[in-house]
């Protein structure tokens, strides 16, 4: 379920479908269930009708040429209820985009939001991974991913999630409308700065994935355990790879929730942002430039995103311990936020849906033009992620 948004994927899902829903369109929502998540009532309020669909999971389901992540999510009764309602069919995550060429959809006006380019990035995740079954699973998932891309060719606009991929997809279909639109993350552009009577530096994560496991170990042996100030670190699971580096200046906050983490950030005095590869947007590198003070981020972390301007971009050891160290003695001033104000108000959800109710009036006066915006529905599917508020 795309609710609470209390992590990555779902955070981009839940602040979108709201800004669709003030925007003026119907949404009908189709979800597919699986684990242990519960229905949310709350969503009810932004959407005409909610559908529920099961993931056929299990070992059987890999023994095909199509993506496990997009065979796992077809059902005859999803496309039956899409062929109901006349509008638009936005499809959230290229695993969604089983029905995408089918014929009956051929005259529907199809969005696709790409996350990342899937491909790359099941193997960023095989590279990082340990396990030898899921580092083979995710290699011939991402074999798999590179071939089923071309479903893409069937979709009227692609909206992609950084610049980066952006380029790539542009690159790739030439004849399809490619935009960037960063996420819908919730936040607005403030005139506060919090103070706070203790200076730390911030880090948080999922420690359960291998890539920010490598990050923080990479971190706290060549930075963190080289200065000499008061350190936070904000996990789910703390893995002992991690636990035996710890030092006296770090402090471990277990399992906080998002309003906690909201107000670690505000009170930080500056927050560390790293990445090994280049992939997608990560949301906490937006709620840590909308909420947070100082922000240092290497220049895979801020590839593709365009906020270089508002983060120290630092790109090894040396680098970031002197940002850390001549930023220490510096106040965040009311200057630097209404600089940074001005850059972030392009991130604002209003902004990101003005560019799409835009690019959606462009094209339907050229290619639908019988058809009024304001009777227009919009059909989302949306599938659960692995994500987390900690990625």
């Amino acid at each position: 379920m795309p609710y609470p948004p209390n992590y990555g994927g779902v955070i981009d899902v839940y602040y979108k479908i709201m800004a669709f829903y003030k925007a003026g369109y119907n949404i009908y929502l189709h979800v597919f269930e699986y684990g242990n998540k519960d229905r949310q009532d709350i969503l009810k309020q932004y959407c005409q009708k909610i559908y529920y669909y099961p993931r056929r999971l299990g070992i059987l389901h890999q023994l095909s040429l199509l993506p496990y992540i997009v065979n796992t999510r077809i059902n005859k009764n999803l496309l039956h209820n899409i062929c109901q309602i006349p509008g638009i069919v936005f499809f959230e995550g290229i695993h969604t985009t089983y029905y995408i060429k089918n014929k009956l959809l051929a005259d529907r006006y199809k969005i696709i939001r790409a996350h990342n380019i899937e491909h790359e990035y099941y193997k960023n995740l095989a590279l990082a991974e340990g396990a030898f079954l899921k580092k083979v699973y995710f290699f011939i998932e991402g074999l798999r991913l590179k071939y089923y891309e071309n479903s893409m060719k069937y979709a009227n606009l692609i909206l992609a999630i950084s610049e980066h991929e952006m380029q790539y997809f542009s690159h790739k279909f030439k004849n399809i409308p490619v935009m960037y639109i960063s996420p819908f993350h919730g936040n607005t552009c403030s005139n506060n700065i919090v103070l706070s009577d203790k200076k730390y530096i911030l880090w948080h994560g999922n420690l359960k994935t291998k890539d920010n496991e490598y990050v923080l170990n990479y971190l706290i042996t060549n930075i963190f355990n080289n200065i000499n100030h008061h350190i936070i670190i904000v996990s789910n699971f703390l893995p002992d790879s991690i636990k035996i580096l710890l030092n006296n200046n770090i402090e471990y906050i277990h399992g906080a929730n998002k309003n906690q983490i909201d107000n670690l950030i505000l009170k930080s005095h500056v927050q560390l942002l790293w990445s090994h590869n280049i992939s997608g947007f990560k949301l906490k590198l937006l709620n840590a430039v909308f909420l947070g003070k100082f922000c240092i981020a290497n220049s895979k972390m801020l590839h593709g995103t365009g906020l270089e301007l508002v983060c120290h971009v630092a790109d090894n050891k040396e680098q970031v311990i002197n940002v850390i160290e001549h930023l220490w003695d510096n106040n965040y001033t009311e200057a630097m936020h209404m600089q940074r104000m001005e850059v972030l108000r392009n991130y604002e959800d209003g902004h990101l849906m003005a560019k799409i109710q835009q690019a959606i009036s462009q094209m339907i006066s050229h290619h639908m033009p019988g058809v009024s915006m304001q009777v227009i529905f919009l059909l989302l599917l949306y599938a659960y992620q692995v994500y987390d508020l900690y990625v």
